[in-house]
This record gives C-alpha cells, sequence and structure tokens, in this order.
C-alpha cells in the first residue's frame, strides 16, 4: 500500500485550478498595468489639452503706446480678453528692458510703464511684450 501512494501525483481537477488561477492571476496583473497606463495618458493628455486651451485663449491687445523723451519713459496701455495673460518680458529695439513677470486680470485695462534711457524725440521704436499666450508686437514714436 505504500507504493501505491508513492505513485500519485496531483490530481486532474487540482492542477486545473491551479492552472486556472495562475492564469486568472496573470490576467488580472495586466489589466491592471493596462489600466493604469490608460489612466497616466489619459490625465496627462487633458493637462497638456487645458494648458494649450489656455494658452490660445488669452489674448492681449496694445491699446496706446506713449514714449515720453522728457522722462525716459514709455507707458503702454493694454487690453485683455476672456482669459488672465501673464506677461513675461518686454522688449524695445530688441533689448529686454522689463520682465515683470505679473498676471493681468481678464476684461481689464492695464497700464504698463518701463524706463528707457536714452530715449530722444521723433525715436522709432519697436515694443515687443511677450505673455504666456505669444507675443505681440507694435511700432511707436517717442515724443
Amino acid at each position: 500500500m505504500v507504493r501505491r501512494y508513492l505513485r500519485l501525483g496531483i490530481s486532474p481537477i487540482v492542477s486545473t485550478v491551479l492552472l486556472i488561477l495562475i492564469i486568472v492571476s496573470i490576467g488580472a496583473v495586466l489589466v491592471t498595468s493596462a489600466y493604469r497606463m490608460y489612466t497616466t495618458f489619459r490625465s496627462q493628455v487633458i493637462e497638456e489639452r487645458s494648458r494649450i486651451e489656455r494658452e490660445l485663449r488669452q489674448s492681449l491687445g496694445v491699446l496706446l503706446i506713449r514714449a515720453d523723451s522728457s522722462i525716459d519713459k514709455v507707458t503702454i496701455v493694454v487690453v485683455v480678453a476672456d482669459y488672465p495673460v501673464k506677461i513675461y518680458a518686454i522688449y524695445i529695439n530688441n533689448t529686454l528692458v522689463s520682465e515683470p513677470n505679473i498676471e493681468l486680470p481678464p476684461f481689464e485695462v492695464s497700464e504698463l510703464e518701463v524706463d528707457y534711457p536714452g530715449l530722444n524725440s521723433g525715436d522709432l521704436l519697436n515694443i515687443k511684450i511677450v505673455y504666456e499666450g505669444g507675443r505681440i508686437e507694435e511700432w511707436a514714436t517717442a515724443i
């Protein structure tokens, strides 16, 4: 009788159950991994989309530029559309004159005042404003 028990192996039912358990475990790991990758990718796409949408909706318009040579100041009056605009830099004649790094509220008219030493009456100024949604370029003459 002892020999009879030694010849017996795992029953077909137990081996089938173990095989099904292993296959289900591997499937669960694969499904969980795929779902995690999908949700991570989806959240990155949503974040990038909202950032790009905000940048594209930002709009800035220049209403008036006043370059006063008597006080060496340039005043720029701007209007902001329906999204806040973050201004990074102001250039005059391709020279960085200000890095205000300010955020202008929506539906507002704002004044940006920068110093520009050496300003003479009649000078032609190329003014560029770099903001989060792009840049705007205007020309003005000093008075």
